[in-house]
């Protein structure tokens, strides 16, 4: 708030100082009486601490105000140059979850994380939906997830990035019957980040602090492309590096089907 919202404040105060010296001067001359003189003293004491903690909120206020402005600035100035457009404390609780981010995914898709199981497992009708949209606007998704096959994984686990594998390949035979919709590769590497592109226009960006942890509880930011050094391009580039290392899915799907049979996995048809 600019402080010359504040002058007709102070003007009251020092006004009703003046008023009340004027009082005390005419008891005074005029011998009214000791009593009113002692009224209009205090009068005064009060109205010069009224106006000293007047005073003092608004240089508070003011200051606050001036920290309220930098924030603002900052924010501003961390948008446009890095193309951050929005913060989530939690995934579950926010519109970046996939069971609503998938809404709005036509024209493109592609993810890198550890599974996908929100992705491809929770939300599999709604995936497969999205990339129907995708194929209809002569685009493409990729599916970009960890290697079942190259760290010694708990059973749970293991069988949690199957069951991703097996829903996507489910998707990509259906829907890859006139050319290349949906492509899923492999990376061996353990997954540091969780990303996903859609539209060619938004990345959400998350991160695995362990695989024990629920990731549903992680925070995740949204960045757009609009900006040439915004951290878009440069996390397209680094999904991109990390696409052109990983394995398809199809050099490695007689080893896969060998652990679909160890955890009783059917690869049927729906």
């Amino acid at each position: 708030m600019d402080k010359n919202h504040y002058k007709p404040v102070m003007y009251g105060v020092v006004g009703n100082i003046v008023f009340s010296l004027i009082i005390l001067t005419a008891t005074q001359v005029s011998e009214l009486g000791e009593g009113i003189s002692i009224l209009v003293k205090l009068l005064i004491l009060f109205n010069i601490f009224l106006l000293g903690f007047s005073i003092y909120l608004i240089r508070s206020h003011l200051k606050n105000s001036n920290k309220v402005e930098n924030l603002e600035d900052k924010w501003n100035n961390l948008t446009q140059y890095t193309g951050l457009e929005d913060f989530v404390q939690q995934l579950k609780t926010s519109k970046c979850h996939p069971s609503k981010l998938l809404n709005h995914v036509n024209k493109s898709f592609d993810f890198m994380g550890h599974g996908s199981s929100k992705w491809s497992v929770e939300n599999e009708d709604k995936l497969e939906k999205a990339i129907q949209r995708i194929k209809l606007k002569g685009g493409r998704a990729r599916m970009l997830i960890f290697n079942p096959m190259k760290q010694t994984w708990d059973n749970q686990e293991q069988a949690k990035i199957l069951r991703s594998i097996k829903n996507l390949k489910r998707i990509q035979t259906h829907i890859n019957k006139e050319r290349i919709i949906l492509e899923i590769k492999l990376y061996d590497h353990n997954p540091t980040f969780r990303l996903a592109f859609w539209n060619r226009e938004k990345l959400l960006v998350g991160h695995y602090k362990a695989y024990s942890e629920n990731s549903n509880d992680s925070p995740m930011m949204v960045f757009n492309s609009d900006n040439e050094w915004g951290y878009y391009s440069a996390f397209v580039q680094y999904f991109n590096q990390e696409w052109k290392l990983a394995t398809s899915v199809d050099v490695v799907w007689e080893d896969i089907k060998k652990l679909f049979k160890k955890h009783n996995i059917p690869i049927h048809k729906r």
